[in-house]
This record gives structure tokens, sequence and C-alpha cells, in this order.
């Protein structure tokens, strides 16, 4: 058996998930300290603030769906959008994952294809703020959320309270 030793001590086949294998907690721990767009802004940046900052501008019926969005990548991590394109099965993998844990949450999959808009504009925001010279996404208009760059702990403690609020822990 292929598996992932996780933070909690427990191992997980990652190809094999069941609700009984995995937690919340497991997939939550990982983000605070996961940097999106590969290491390379300035700042740390993780992958718990923006779903954070996620959550807080969706409209009420995509909250649960905001918050469960990345948390694949507690188990999978990410991968830059050049790399997905060349690698189909890691996609593949990723997204069964990602159905899995609205499965098991008894979130609408359909929640997820209505936030992709929601997502790609906060990357619009993010961008402009966390790279150098500043990024402009084309083709999608910034919300204007103010990325802060927030140390782990800080991270940690935002997601989680953001998750408890939304009966997910």
């Amino acid at each position: 058996m292929s598996s992932i030793l996780l933070n909690s001590g427990r191992r997980v086949d990652p190809f094999n998930l069941g609700a009984d294998y995995l937690s919340i907690n497991d997939l939550v721990k990982p983000l605070p300290k996961l940097c999106r767009y590969s290491g390379q802004p300035d700042c740390h940046y993780s992958v718990a603030e923006h779903t954070v900052h996620l959550i807080n501008i969706v409209p009420a019926g995509l909250k649960r769906a905001a918050a469960l969005h990345d948390l694949n990548e507690g188990l999978t991590n990410d991968l830059p959008h050049p790399f997905k394109a060349a690698l189909p099965d890691f996609v593949k993998f990723e997204k069964m994952v990602q159905r899995q844990i609205f499965t098991w949450f008894e979130e609408p999959w359909e929640n997820m294809v209505l936030l992709e808009d929601w997502d790609r504009r906060i990357c619009a925001d993010e961008m402009l703020q966390i790279f150098p010279a500043p990024y402009v996404l084309e083709g999608r208009e910034p919300f204007g959320i103010k990325v802060e760059g927030w140390e782990w702990r800080e991270a940690e403690e935002k997601i989680r309270n953001a998750f408890k609020f939304l009966g997910l822990l």
C-alpha cells in the first residue's frame, strides 16, 4: 500500500480514501504552511489565507464550498497551472480527491463550478499585490481584497475559526 504520513501520525492511502481514514483536521493542518504560487511571491501567502478571503467574499450559499475548494491541497499539495496542463493524471486525481471531500460534507459539486469565477477573480487581487511587478490577470476583475501575508500560526487560527463558524470543524 502506498501511503502518506499525516501530522496526526496516521497513514492514509491517497488512492483509497474513506471518511474514516481522513479527518478534516488532517486536511486543514497543512494549509497555513502551504504557500501559493509555488512560493514565488515576495511574502508568504498561504492557501489558508486565500481560502479565508474567498469565504469572506462569496455569497452565503457558496461559503462552505469556498472553505472546501482547496482542501484537497492538504493532501495533494498543488502544482502550477503549466504542470497541471502537462499532467492530466494528476488533475484527474486531484479532482477525484476534491469530489470525495465535497461528498463527505454533502456539498453539491455544482457549487465548485459556481466558485470558479470567484476563485479566479481573487487570484487577480493576489497577483496584483504579492509579486514585485504587479501582474494583471487578463479578463478578471479584482475584488479589492487585501493580502496580508499572515504568519502560519495566525493563518491556522483564522482558517480554523472560519471552518468552525461554517460548522465544518
